[in-house]
């Protein structure tokens, strides 16, 4: 039996339950005793386990193994869930989705692998899977991306009929244009709503990078993602991966105070950080918002005329101003150069991002409260 012709599945489908692994793990660590992300976590490594047994995959399978007798013994109340075990949960999460990543790139196995994979396929899937229909279809980017092509030809060509049609005085034929314009149409929209997916898509892999951005900088973060079921065209959704985590870095370094000096300043030790997303009319409104110190716009004032981005006669800066002056290359309030800030890069990376997207960023920063900044995005491509 060939499998090589699943590869493509199990590589989508891998991945589709290592994102829900992570967000179960995620919800797992915001409360300990839940059943429903144990479950959840549980479901997603004994399907990834299955999947991998019936392709072949030995090293995956074994990790699923091993990550599913944990959480198993969770499950049953055999084991805690503690800091270290979830450390070691998400460690194992990680290596399991590399396995996945690596095992698709791997030669295929030999005819006696062949032969071990028939047997277990032909019992165990052949009976389940036979009577059921499957009410998705899985399509590969690049057959959107040509769709979408063809409709922006077809409008174009639809122009220029309407030009010759001017002249032409006949309601048939009237009639007739009037149609094909609504069906046409109608096949925009189903051709850019089959490239709509949810921003989950992108957000779920932030909550681990602020946990450890956090850890690293010393500073208690408690992060929020709303609005993760809001859709987005996946075009647009691959190009913010990076505008938004420079954004959420920027609140946890710039932004959000250590403990101390939270506590010193009346506030709550730990910070506050939401990632969130909505609907405004044609636009998705992509927030990163935090409750820290709000930006210095007079140290970014100062720093802007040293440089020259602002002339001496400038006395104060307004929102407009203030994103102009930190999204300009290169610019930087850090004092030192470190892993995570200080080299001008950030602010300046999500401008150009987003406005390549036909986008616009705003800023609102009111100081000793916080600052939200916000992307203003295009609902599809095709808008653009």
């Amino acid at each position: 039996m060939d499998l090589s012709k699943y590869v493509d599945l199990f590589l989508s489908e891998g991945r589709e339950h290592v994102a829900e692994l992570s967000r179960a793990l995620a919800a797992m660590e915001h409360a300990s005793g839940s059943p429903e992300a144990i479950a959840a976590a549980f479901r997603a490594v004994h399907s990834i386990k299955g999947m991998a047994a019936a392709m072949g995959y030995s090293a995956v399978t074994s990790g699923a193994e091993n990550l599913e007798t944990i959480l198993d013994a969770v499950r049953r109340g055999d084991a805690t869930v503690t800091a270290p075990l979830l450390g070691n949960l998400l460690a194992d999460a990680d290596t399991l989705a590399a396995a996945i990543e690596l095992a698709v790139t791997t030669p295929a196995p030999g005819p006696e692998a062949m032969a071990a994979q028939q047997v277990v396929v032909a019992p165990e899937l052949q009976p389940v899977t036979a009577p059921r229909r499957s009410t998705h279809v899985r399509i590969r980017a690049s057959r959107l991306d040509s769709l979408m092509n063809l409709v922006g030809e077809i409008e174009i060509a639809r122009g220029r009929l309407e030009r010759e049609l001017r002249g032409v005085p006949s309601e048939t034929v009237s009639s007739a244009f009037a149609s094909a314009s609504r069906l046409l149409n109608e096949l925009r929209e189903q051709v850019i709503g089959a490239r709509m997916v949810p921003v989950g898509d992108v957000f779920e892999r932030f909550p681990r990078l602020v946990r450890e951005t956090a850890r690293s900088l010393g500073k208690e973060v408690e992060f929020t993602l709303d609005g993760a079921e809001i859709e987005l065209d996946r075009s647009i959704l691959d190009r913010i991966g990076d505008p938004v985590m420079h954004l959420l870095r920027n609140a946890l370094d710039h932004g959000i105070e250590t403990a101390t000096d939270r506590e010193r300043s009346g506030k709550p030790s730990r910070g506050r950080l939401t990632l969130s997303a909505q609907r405004e009319a044609g636009y998705v409104l992509i927030r990163v918002a935090d409750d820290g110190r709000g930006i210095d716009r007079e140290r970014v004032l100062a720093r802007a005329q040293a440089v020259g981005i602002v002339g001496r006669e400038t006395t104060a800066l307004d929102d407009i101003a203030l994103l102009r002056v930190l999204a300009h290359p290169g610019f930087s309030t850090a004092e030192a150069v470190t892993t995570i800030s200080g080299r001008g890069v950030g602010l300046d990376v999500v401008d150009a991002a987003v406005r390549l997207l036909g986008g616009a960023i705003e800023i609102r920063s009111v100081g000793g409260r916080g600052t939200a900044i916000t992307l203003r995005l295009p609902l599809s491509i095709a808008i653009v």
